[in-house]
């Protein structure tokens, strides 16, 4: 689309910074009552693609009655825009609003669903992997390059690579190539929340998790209770200032409601994802997979809204950001001091 018109700075108001609010979005300026000069339409590949974006909208939208059906396109479309309000602020107040974002627990819990099926099928590991990786990037290209998507496939793409010359993976450094390459693309997502915490998340998970499991060796593995907790624990660590800093406020019942939805994300997934690939094939094959799937969101959200009323345990703290900075700092103390301790170099876990 080309549009005539003058370029303005988006101005700022007493009572809310709209020049930054748009700026976190990537927009630097903007323009009032633009002429368009020119549409062309769009080229075969994203004509295709949009094509089959509404097709799985429509499959999901008439599958799953209310709401159940617009938490599982957020969680396997990516369509978070489009969550009720209301939905939004009891997964916000339980603090499981992050499983609504497409993240690095959906890409790694994807590969591992299609390496497996993949080898089932007969093929080598590496071969097995590079297309796992190809069917990966398609899912990216479909769902809109989303930021914590884009990261975890890039860290885990790196994995897999690792894996396929014979070499040790190195989380951090692909961490690290993931910031770099996103904001090389998009410099303004530096100013977006969720590209913040989702570099955090996965940095806690990454530097906590095995001491955090360490630590908790007295909790049973029963279902990978202690490795969710150890994650969840790590990931909260690294984004609670955070998310005091922008929001206010924190659930301190988060790390319970953690243990009783993450376990169920894998399977919300897998069923997603296959009831995703039939619902092109035919609309009856994939009806076979909404039953279970209705069952697990429904559960998921009866979860949230249960302790999303537990208003006593929200933390309503605004904190400043050299609180914050101060925070990570000394959090950078820690995490440096348990990897020499490991005989680890912060930058070389």
């Amino acid at each position: 689309i080309k549009i005539l018109g003058e370029v303005k700075e988006p101005p700022s108001f007493d009572d809310f910074d709209y020049k930054n609010y748009l700026y976190r979005q990537g927009i630097v300026g903007i323009v009032y009552y633009p002429e368009l000069k020119e549409a062309k339409e769009a080229n075969f590949l994203y004509k295709i693609v949009n094509e089959a974006r509404k097709k799985a909208d429509k499959n999901f939208s008439e599958s799953l009655p209310y709401p159940e059906n617009y938490f599982v396109k957020a969680v396997i479309l990516g369509e978070k825009r489009e969550l009720p309000d209301k939905l939004k602020e009891i997964f916000n107040k339980s603090g499981i609003r992050h499983i609504t974002a497409i993240s690095g627990m959906h890409i790694v819990v994807l590969l591992n669903i299609l390496a497996s099926f993949l080898i089932a099928l007969g093929l080598w590991r590496q071969q097995a992997g590079l297309l796992t990786l190809f069917f990966i990037v398609l899912y990216i290209f479909f769902i809109g390059f989303q930021p914590s998507a884009v990261r975890a496939t890039i860290i885990g793409g790196g994995i897999i690579i690792a894996q396929i010359f014979g070499r040790l993976p190195d989380t951090t450094r692909f961490l690290l190539l993931a910031a770099v390459a996103m904001l090389f693309a998009n410099p303004f997502l530096i100013y977006n929340i969720g590209f913040q915490l989702s570099f955090l998340a996965a940095a806690g998970i990454n530097y906590l998790t095995p001491f955090l499991n360490k630590k908790l060796k007295r909790i049973p593995n029963i279902c990978g209770l202690r490795n969710v907790l150890s994650m969840s624990l790590g990931a909260q660590i690294f984004t609670i200032p955070l998310l005091l800093y922008h929001f206010g406020y924190f659930s301190l019942l988060s790390f319970l409601t953690n243990i009783l939805v993450v376990p169920l994300m894998p399977f919300l997934l897998g069923l997603g994802i296959f009831a995703l690939i039939f619902g092109f094939i035919s609309y009856w094959l994939s009806f076979f997979f909404f039953l279970p799937l209705f069952i697990i969101s429904r559960y998921i959200i009866w979860v949230a809204s249960t302790f999303s009323q537990f208003t006593n345990f929200i933390l309503n703290v605004e904190i400043s950001l050299i609180l914050v900075i101060f925070y990570y700092f000394c959090l950078f103390v820690l995490i440096r001091k348990i990897l020499i301790k490991q005989k680890y170099w912060f930058l070389g876990a």
